[in-house]
């Protein structure tokens, strides 16, 4: 079974946060209930990715790099788990690590499919969630 890992599921979450205002790691572990350690190990993932920056100092926080309208649920993915590839012969790699790759009837439909996975994640953006529940957010 495909599955996304609870870290971007969390980190998806996390973002879910952010309404144009710097926030701690400890509102945002309050806020979602997460572990601090847990929020934690997101953000640094998150700022690595340049999709959170840091803000240093007393008043210091996160704040998103960019708009959440531009934040897609594929950027978030990709910056905890790497690139969406839902086979290996999809992997994006030098080598395929598969010895049936030449030969292999199937590649083209698990590319299909993997394309259309990844454009789907690509269209919906953190805004398009928060849109939807800004009870939780509030």
């Amino acid at each position: 079974m495909l599955k996304i890992t609870r870290l971007a599921d969390y980190s998806v979450l996390i973002l879910c946060c952010f309404q144009d205002k710097k926030l701690t790691a400890r509102s945002i572990s309050n806020k979602t209930g997460l572990g601090i350690s847990t929020v934690n190990k997101i953000l640094s993932l998150l700022v690595k990715a340049k999709i959170l920056k840091p803000v240093r100092g007393t008043n210091g926080g996160y704040w998103p790099f960019k708009s959440l309208k531009e934040v897609s649920i594929k950027d978030i993915i990709e910056a905890i788990e790497g690139p969406v590839a839902l086979t290996k012969c999809v992997e994006i790699s030098e080598e395929k690590n598969c010895n049936l790759y030449c030969t292999c009837i199937t590649k083209n439909v698990w590319s299909k499919v993997n394309n259309s996975v990844q454009a789907t994640l690509h269209k919906i953006k953190i805004n398009d969630i928060t849109d939807q529940s800004r009870s939780f957010i509030d």
